[in-house]
């Protein structure tokens, strides 16, 4: 096992099987890495600056800044389920508890 897998598997039981993003229960092939800070404003590949998102989570995002309004824009239609839409239902890993 690679270490880089393992540190996505920490990663994956840190955030409890969940997508950072939406917090739905999501299987660990339909997560992608996403970076807190983006690399466009300095932030690495490290996986203290990497979370586990739905794909559709981390394109939705994009190269907002947390922090920023137009992020507190964009989480505020992830809080209320609006983000949902954009994620297949198929990916969820549905008897998770």
């Amino acid at each position: 096992m690679s270490d880089n897998h393992g540190k996505f598997e920490r990663q994956y039981f840190l955030q409890n099987g969940r997508c950072f993003w939406c917090q739905l229960f999501t299987l660990p092939s339909q997560l992608t890495r996403d970076h807190v800070t983006p690399k466009a404003d300095g932030g690495s590949n490290d996986w203290g600056n990497l979370i586990l998102v739905h794909k559709k989570c981390n394109e939705a995002r994009s190269k907002l800044v947390i922090g920023s309004i137009r992020f507190d824009k964009w989480l505020r239609k992830v809080m209320r389920g609006q983000i949902y839409k954009f994620v297949r239902r198929e990916t969820f890993v549905h008897n998770a508890t």
